[in-house]
């Protein structure tokens, strides 16, 4: 602020209006410090120019202010490793190593190398992301099942079933997915979306919990197959058997939801 007072150079002045006024612009639509990270380096501009205005008039305030930014420096470069539990490694050991980079990305950022696969084996293919919104680096048409993209994920979510969520997907082009790898409390979601993946993808590349799954041709002879298994398994198998007591007959229902080793059974008493 104080550099738009005592410096006049366009470049200063112009560096300090960009960056506050698109920092005024994002903390009142989205108050969040993260968000204004991008517009902090113009900063910069107006600051080496209030350095050197303040050097031929009061030096001793721009070397203050110099060793104010050193320190700021020393610090941020000192508490980033611990910034939070999501990158605490985020400093690393050998910065200028290509295989310290490759191993950095390996542990926090896998999916980037199931995308790097993905633009090697496939450039420029349409791509589902089941899951999140992990998408940078992907050179063809992105679907991301997440609120960032809420067209989308409307779609899906009134896809109700295998075959509503494979014509959407052949309406997109999409041919290839990145997952999650499901475990029990972590799978795709909605169900129908889940369910597609489980019967007609094949994975072909992984990296850590994330991997990279084509849609196989025969997909469609999948679902209907399966539709048709939903539908034999719809209605329990029944036996009727009299009543040893006073000839009335029973039927027997076995529960779809038991286990089948362990099958429910449900005996209900006609009148």
């Amino acid at each position: 602020m104080l550099a738009l007072v005592v410096v006049r150079r366009r470049p200063a002045v112009s560096g300090a209006v960009v960056a506050l006024g698109a920092a005024i612009v994002v903390m009142r639509s989205e108050p969040n410090a993260r968000y204004i990270y991008a517009a902090l380096p113009l900063l910069s501009v107006p600051f080496a120019a209030l350095l050197g205005w303040l050097d031929g008039r009061q030096r001793w305030m721009a070397r203050v202010l110099v060793c104010y930014a050193i320190a700021c420096t020393a610090l941020n470069a000192y508490f980033i490793p611990s910034s939070s539990y999501y990158h605490k490694d985020l400093s690393t050991k050998s910065p200028f190593s290509s295989a310290e980079r490759e191993r950095y990305v390996a542990y926090t950022a896998p999916v980037r190398l199931v995308i790097d696969y993905c633009n090697r084996a496939h450039p420029r293919a349409a791509v589902l992301i089941a899951e999140g919104s992990d998408i940078a680096g992907l050179t063809g048409e992105v679907y991301e099942n997440h609120w960032h993209q809420f067209t989308t994920l409307d779609q899906i979510r009134k896809a109700l079933d295998m075959d509503a969520m494979l014509k959407l997907v052949d309406g997109w082009g999409v041919r290839y997915f990145i997952a999650r790898k499901p475990s029990a409390g972590d799978y795709a979601r909605p169900p129908a979306l889940r369910e597609l993946l489980e019967t007609c993808t094949t994975p072909e590349y992984e990296a850590g919990d994330f991997y990279l799954a084509r849609l196989e041709p025969d997909c469609g002879e999948r679902v209907k197959g399966a539709a048709a298994r939903a539908g034999n398994e719809a209605e329990p198998p029944r036996t009727v058997v009299p009543d040893q007591h006073d000839g009335r007959v029973q039927t027997s229902h076995v529960s779809p939801w038991s286990s089948p080793h362990i099958p429910l059974v449900i005996a209900i008493i006609t009148r």
